[in-house]
């Protein structure tokens, strides 16, 4: 007895019928966040308004020179992109998400190729 591919694969352009919080929306593919946090122990937030901390800042997102004093962490999660019934779309958490056709999807997986 052959092992199951329990993999869903959608094919390009195939949008997944799923429910978000109970609102019905159609999933479009996951995406990964990406964010900067910066930290410091020169500029102090209620100094990153002064003109050093804003010299600063700017070294760090227009050159990317990290001066001395400054730590950068990188923060990345991944987030389902979807398109509710009214047109607008929305990056979510995928564990709001609930796909409706998983049934279909694992029984096409399972009939021999």
């Amino acid at each position: 007895m052959g092992q199951v591919d329990y993999r869903i694969v959608a094919e390009q352009n195939e949008y997944r019928p799923c429910e978000v919080l109970g609102v019905k929306a159609l999933f479009h593919r996951y995406i990964e966040d990406t964010k900067i946090l910066i930290k410091s122990q020169v500029v102090t937030p209620a100094r990153i308004d002064t003109e050093m901390g804003q010299r600063c800042l700017k070294m760090i997102r227009e050159d990317s020179i990290i001066p001395r004093g400054f730590d950068i962490e990188k923060l990345s999660n991944t987030l389902a992109l979807v398109e509710f019934e009214d047109g607008t779309v929305q990056k979510v958490d995928p564990t709001v998400v609930k796909f409706l056709d998983t049934k279909e999807k694992m029984e096409e997986n399972e009939q021999p190729k």
